[in-house]
């Protein structure tokens, strides 16, 4: 949600700058340690990290990507089992088609 973005972080250019630094940095990075802690085993990490994805989703209007970070993190903190990791694997999936749909907008945007 462009316009949600655009409210959150002021203007446009700022929007645009924000969402590439996101997809070379940040996203990438937490992605490596998202998926370190799958390997790992390591759920309590895996919800820490969604709720950090959570937090960037929110600040670039990213909603899709913010509600299934939102349903890892909450699903895991009511003590439930059953279904993390295909909320995981949903978060993966999500952030993937995430990653798609902003640079497009970017490669929109630099034209």
């Amino acid at each position: 949600d462009t316009q949600e973005g655009i409210k959150t972080v002021g203007t446009e250019k700022i929007l645009y700058d924000m969402l590439k630094l996101m997809l070379k940095h940040s996203l990438n990075e937490d992605i490596s340690l998202l998926k370190k802690a799958h390997e790992q085993g390591d759920w309590e990490k895996i919800q820490k990290l969604a709720h950090k994805l959570k937090g960037g989703a929110m600040y670039v209007g990213a909603t899709r990507m913010k509600m299934a970070c939102q349903y890892l993190e909450c699903y895991g903190k009511k003590g439930q089992h059953q279904l993390l990791e295909e909320l995981y694997q949903q978060v993966l999936h999500v952030v993937d088609e995430s990653k798609s749909h902003i640079n497009t907008w970017i490669e929109e945007k630099k034209q």
